[in-house]
């Protein structure tokens, strides 16, 4: 009996081991991609906002600051995500990017990003817009700078976009000639551009890391973008 006792104590042992060992490794799954989806939604209704407005915050002071203090001032916003919300397209998407295709009134999946972006739906990011409408008021020119290609149709309905949503009489608007290359050396080339025409950048605002990285700007502002990233 006490033999037979031994041998059942040790195989719990094992079991128990066994049963450890599993929880710990299923403890280092990724959570649920529907809960990190519904994570990316409550952030965007309960933070997103806040944290917009107090990064926007900060660079209009900085640019009120700095507007009368040197010579051609300007200021570079990047467009996606920064001065335009695609946030009905994402959520319509369920966070699926999308290149080609048709996209529907009222938006729903599928909705492809090239229909998306010349049906020019996007809306205006208020903090920016602000921004945006106190730097021109202070004499401050304002360079678009943005990730989507330069193609006529593209170029036209983001021109019109911004229009549409308030910005209006900006300096200048850049955007990608060729896909080689990464954002960021083209951001940065185009920063340095600016300034080779004889502006001083006060500040530069995006949301991604690509936006910001390269120098060419006294300060630099992100928006905090859970969705996608831009190399």
């Amino acid at each position: 009996m006490t033999h037979l006792r031994t041998q059942c104590a040790a195989a719990f042992l094992v079991f128990a081991a066994v049963v450890c060992t599993t929880h710990a490794d299923t403890s280092t799954e990724p959570r649920n991609l529907g809960q990190l989806k519904q994570e990316l939604k409550d952030y965007h209704a309960r933070d997103y906002p806040l944290q917009v407005a107090t990064v926007l915050s900060a660079a209009e002071e900085w640019v009120k600051s700095r507007a009368a203090k040197v010579k051609k001032p300007a200021l570079i916003l990047d467009v996606d995500e920064t001065s335009l919300s695609n946030w009905d397209e994402i959520a319509a998407n369920d966070f699926a990017y999308i290149f080609n295709g048709p996209c529907s009134i009222p938006v729903q999946i599928p909705c492809g990003n090239l229909a998306w972006d010349q049906s020019f739906r996007a809306t205006a990011i208020a903090p920016t817009l602000h921004l945006y409408q106190e730097a021109t008021r202070l004499g401050v020119s304002v360079f678009f700078v943005t990730g989507r290609y330069d193609d006529p149709p593209e170029k036209s309905a983001t021109e019109l976009n911004l229009w549409l949503v308030g910005y209006r009489g900006w300096e200048g608007l850049v955007m990608r000639h060729d896909h080689t290359g990464t954002v960021a050396a083209y951001k940065t080339g185009a920063r340095a551009q600016v300034e080779a025409e004889g502006f001083v950048i006060i500040a530069n605002v995006g949301d991604q890391e690509s936006d910001l990285v390269g120098g060419h700007s006294e300060r630099t502002g992100r928006i905090r973008n859970s969705v996608g990233e831009a190399d």
